[in-house]
């Protein structure tokens, strides 16, 4: 639960939300605080839960059909995490699912896609084979590998902040204020 109109007061300067999460999850708060964020003004982005059981195409629509005609200021991101404890893979077909979802969302007017990911699933997903697409890293290091080019690093899980009933995660963009 997220007092939105507290949060604005904590400098923070944009917020991406979960909306959805493999072929028919969508987050039950994400009509809720997509309203309430866009009304105290944040700059918005949303996020989809990839699934490594779930063919791209199909998580590629329900990411698109959590999302409506919604407008938002940042890209739309692709969640590459670990999979459900004992989930079995197989990563080439990982890899082609996941490469299906961002073609189908660039098919459907969206051309600039984010991947989400932390270092192990880097090297195992997207090293060499999504390079293409700007990496919003999970690493909570000091500092972030200077070997990975990244748009976004988030250095914090579990953060306390007022407005935030939960706990957060703070981000950080990879260039100046201009380029934000």
């Amino acid at each position: 639960i997220v007092n939105f109109g507290l949060l604005k007061q904590q400098e923070i300067d944009f917020i991406y939300m979960k909306s959805s999460e493999g072929g028919d999850y969508t987050d039950p708060f994400f009509e809720r605080n997509y309203t309430e964020a866009q009304n105290a003004g944040f700059i918005l982005g949303c996020y989809h839960l990839f699934r490594y059981n779930v063919p791209g195409k199909i998580q590629a629509k329900n990411y698109m059909k959590a999302i409506g005609d919604k407008n938002f200021h940042l890209p739309l991101v692709a969640d590459v995490e670990e999979g459900k404890p004992g989930e079995k893979y197989i990563r080439e077909t990982v890899i082609a699912e996941l490469k299906i979802f961002m073609d189908e969302l660039e098919k459907a007017g969206y051309p600039y896609r984010i991947i989400y990911t932390n270092k192990k699933n880097y090297s195992i997903f997207i090293e060499n084979e999504l390079d293409q697409y700007d990496l919003w890293i999970a690493h909570l290091d000091p500092n972030p590998s200077d070997k990975v080019k990244w748009l976004f690093w988030q250095h914090w899980l579990n953060k306390k902040i007022p407005g935030a009933e939960g706990n957060v995660d703070i981000n950080t963009f990879n260039g100046p204020r201009e380029d934000w």
